[in-house]
């Protein structure tokens, strides 16, 4: 509608500020508009709303002040929901997330040509509390170290928090133990633009099996040019945690992951799906919403059918394969990670599953070798990455000809165009069923179904 430049609070910088009145919510569930004849996707947003935008990178404005809210917005329960980017729609009700989330699904599967079943979203059984797994940032805070989420639309800003509403409460124990106890040791925050300093993530996962809880602490291997060692006498002392990890990680790459360096307890914690235990080490996929993952793969195993044979691709700890591994004569699984192949062995021996096999490689590198002396495949089953099924095992797929396809996603905008290939490879689409995995975000988690035509 309009833009201007605004000086910042440092009186140097020139900031461009807008106000637009948000035309549509696109498929990625941000608010869309244009500004001089240009798309600008406003993460938040909702479609009707006039809000004052400051603009970022990649053509997207984030939203600073309403001028025209939706009737549709509710007061959110975290003071810090319109500041960090961790839960976009928090203020949004809950029954209204749910209905622009089908919103999204439906027009994304409007490209499948064909009839099938696109099943109403299934709703999270919680919705706060939900999430087995967070990573926090530290950072320098204006009273000393500060730990939280990152701050919406910027890289170098940290939002300081003493709980998140999105993990359980032994978790939130936790995350505020490890930050007093941190800061009384006053190591430095590692700094993202001269790469010093000590502290950088902690991550914390919770079983929602026992209630476990595994805290990671990432750092570096030194700060001001000396190597600095972690004090877990004192971080260990009446701790809350029923596991704790040192992890380095002197890269400059942002990732909350790093090589470890020293374990207190198991160094892992246990996860209950369908009557089997899972073990789920420190940079081992799960589900994010361990509760909801039950009704996936309850879904996932329903879809898959039986037989003699099923290929798990992208099987990661071997959750799949070994929950489906009572409706198969033999299931063997396909993952990159070798870590994570090492502990779906172990998982599978420790559920007496003796019918499933586990190969470490990349599934577009490895799977023609694997399959080159198989006959028939009952079912394939598909949980890869965001980026969706890579090209070349897609053709190999298509080639093996499986009776069913079943292809569980994060992220049904590659999805599409994945089951899109399979339709045009004789395969028909029979239903794709909606779940919310994370609730207050726009994320969508679909398992959609494949039978050969």
């Amino acid at each position: 509608m309009c833009l201007k430049e605004g000086v910042t609070e440092d009186g140097v910088n020139m900031v461009k500020t807008a106000i637009v009145r948000i035309e549509k919510l696109n498929e990625k569930g941000f608010g869309e508009t244009k500004l001089n004849n240009r798309t600008i996707e406003v993460p938040g947003a909702l479609p009707g709303e006039v809000v004052v935008i400051r603009m970022g990178r990649k053509r997207r404005g984030y939203i600073t002040r309403f001028l025209e809210k939706s009737e549709k917005r509710v007061a959110p329960v975290c003071p810090h929901a319109n500041l960090c980017g961790g839960c976009l729609w928090q203020d949004i009700k809950y029954d209204e997330q749910l209905k622009l989330k089908e919103s999204i699904i439906q027009k994304i599967f409007s490209r499948i040509k064909g009839d099938f079943e696109l099943g109403r979203i299934i709703p999270s059984p919680q919705i706060f509390g939900y999430r087995g797994k967070m990573e926090f940032i530290f950072a320098r805070g204006a009273s000393g170290l500060a730990l939280g989420l990152r701050e919406l639309g910027y890289f170098d800003r940290v939002v300081d928090i003493q709980a998140c509403w999105l993990q359980p409460l032994e978790a939130n124990k936790a995350l505020l133990e490890f930050r007093t106890k941190l800061s009384i040791l006053g190591y430095p925050p590692y700094n993202i633009y001269t790469h010093e300093g000590f502290l950088r993530y902690l991550v914390i996962r919770t079983s929602f099996y026992n209630g476990d809880v595994l805290v990671n602490i990432v750092t570096t291997s030194g700060a001001g040019g000396k190597r600095c060692k972690l004090d877990f006498d004192m971080l260990l002392e009446e701790t809350s945690a029923s596991t704790v990890v040192w992890s380095i990680n002197d890269s400059v790459a942002d990732v909350a992951m790093g090589s470890i360096k020293r374990i207190f307890g198991t160094g892992y914690i246990v996860e209950e799906n369908l009557g089997y235990k899972f073990k789920i080490c420190p940079y081992c996929f799960y589900q994010s919403n361990p509760n909801q993952a039950k009704t996936l793969f309850k879904l996932a195993k329903s879809l898959g059918g039986e037989g003699d044979l099923a290929l798990d691709l992208y099987c990661g700890i071997g959750t799949i394969a070994i929950i489906v591994s009572d409706k198969f004569k033999k299931v063997i699984g396909i993952e990159l990670e070798e870590h994570s192949v090492r502990i779906a062995r172990e998982n599978a021996q420790m559920n007496k599953v003796n019918n499933v096999e586990f190969i470490v490689g990349r599934v577009e590198d490895t799977l023609s070798d694997v399959t080159r002396s198989l006959s028939k495949i009952d079912t394939i089953f598909l949980d890869p990455p965001r980026s969706g099924v890579h090209k070349n095992a897609k053709r190999v797929i298509a080639s093996l000809k499986p009776e069913r396809i079943v292809y569980i996603s994060c992220n049904p905008r590659t999805q599409v165009d994945d089951i899109d290939y399979f339709v045009h490879s004789g395969y028909r689409l029979i239903l794709v069923q909606p779940l919310d995995m994370l609730p207050h975000t726009p994320h969508i988690e679909t398992i959609a179904l494949l039978e050969k035509s």
